[in-house]
């Protein structure tokens, strides 16, 4: 059965702490700007600031940022 490489992907994302995806969005953000939708990006930058408001994500959250990485 084939699988899907996002699927392997985000299970890695899904191991890392709130802190260290929060580090690579900014420094992808940083680097590559944002060439997605714009309802997405402004979501995943209003996730980013409530990280920086409270220092962790909920689960929700975390699914929207690594979504984020992965597309």
């Amino acid at each position: 059965m084939l699988t899907n490489p996002y699927d392997k992907l985000r299970s890695r994302f899904l191991q890392f702490n709130d802190k260290m995806l929060f580090d690579i969005i900014k420094e992808d953000m940083s680097i590559n700007g944002y060439t997605g939708d714009e309802n997405y990006k402004t979501m995943t930058l209003n996730i980013l600031d409530n990280f920086e408001q409270y220092g962790r994500f909920s689960e929700k959250q975390k699914l929207v940022v690594i979504n984020y990485l992965i597309h």
